[in-house]
């Protein structure tokens, strides 16, 4: 047992190694971008990428744009009858909406009609379906690649629906890869291309690589870039607080400006008031000296004058 799972490893770690003779390496790539729903920018740009790479290693691809529903599911039959070879090599790529609903995962293709959780295994592709049509083919090995799950637009209509995608349980001498672990959500990217297949195909090019070289520092590499994103964001943020802050203070100014002045007006009010009512509270007397003073004042000044 242990010798037979470490020539399976051995195939693996060799498997993007330049092909023998007798080897036949088959990829089957898609893309898709042009949702009615949550359209995306890059899958589209990803897959031709991907394809690119894949020649690049000797790769014979199949590579499909803005598949719809039946185009996808005749596309896997007829890349699991390709592989019907005992030396094949087969690589799937995925790059689009996925989503997961009650721990299984599933392809959403552009014509998808989903209204709720229910119409997900009707209008999708089940991963576990390319899987099992894979595994039949009896290739020497097998790699799947998942750059899916770009947010899930059907949030609000899946209950069962969970952020990002399941963990899949590979079977035999297969190899399955995700462009972020499972339940996040992978990055579309601000450029052309998503983080996960610039690094992906960037690393497929160099030499001397293995199969887990390449997707540990694919990984590696998209780290560092979301976490410089997630710093370029942190900083975007705390400006727009700024100047939400800044906004704020000027409408408050603005709103309390003429309570200010009403309250500046009452105050110059009540001071008068109160020297109105301090005069009436002094004794007649007092009152009769102070009112003789006030008119004595005019009569002085005449006198002056």
């Amino acid at each position: 047992m242990r010798a037979a799972l470490g020539a399976i490893l051995g195939v693996m770690l060799l498997a993007l190694a330049p092909a023998h003779a007798a080897e036949r390496r088959l990829a089957l790539v898609i893309g898709n971008s042009a949702y009615s729903f949550g359209a995306l920018d890059n899958p589209k740009n990803d897959a031709a990428l991907m394809a690119k790479a894949l020649k690049g290693v000797g790769f014979e691809v199949t590579e499909l744009i803005d598949a719809d529903q039946k185009t996808m599911k005749k596309a896997m039959l007829d890349f699991g009858r390709s592989l019907r070879d005992s030396d094949s090599v087969g690589l799937f790529y995925y790059a689009g909406h996925g989503v997961q609903v009650d721990g299984e995962n599933y392809l959403v293709p552009v014509d998808a009609n989903i209204r709720d959780e229910a119409d997900v295994a009707v209008e999708a592709v089940a991963a576990t379906e390319l899987l099992k049509t894979m595994q039949r083919a009896a290739s020497r090995i097998n790699i799947a690649i998942f750059d899916a799950c770009r947010n899930n637009p059907f949030a609000s209509t899946t209950r069962g629906g969970t952020r990002g995608l399941a963990r899949i349980d590979a079977p035999a001498g297969t190899i399955i890869a995700y462009a972020t672990a499972p339940g996040d959500v992978a990055l579309d990217g601000q450029g052309g291309n998503s983080p996960y297949a610039t690094a992906l195909a960037k690393n497929m090019a160099a030499d001397g690589l293995t199969v887990e070289e390449v997707f540990k520092r694919a990984r590696r590499e998209v780290k560092t870039e979301t976490r410089a994103l997630e710093g370029e964001l942190t900083k975007a943020s705390k400006h727009v607080r700024e100047m939400v802050d800044e906004a704020m203070k000027g409408s408050l100014d603005k709103l309390l400006k003429p309570t200010r002045r009403a309250i500046d007006e009452s105050r110059v009010r009540l001071d008068r008031l109160e020297k109105k009512i301090e005069r009436m509270g002094r004794p007649a007397p007092a009152r009769r000296a102070a009112a003789r003073t006030r008119a004595a004042k005019p009569k002085r000044a005449a006198a002056r004058a």
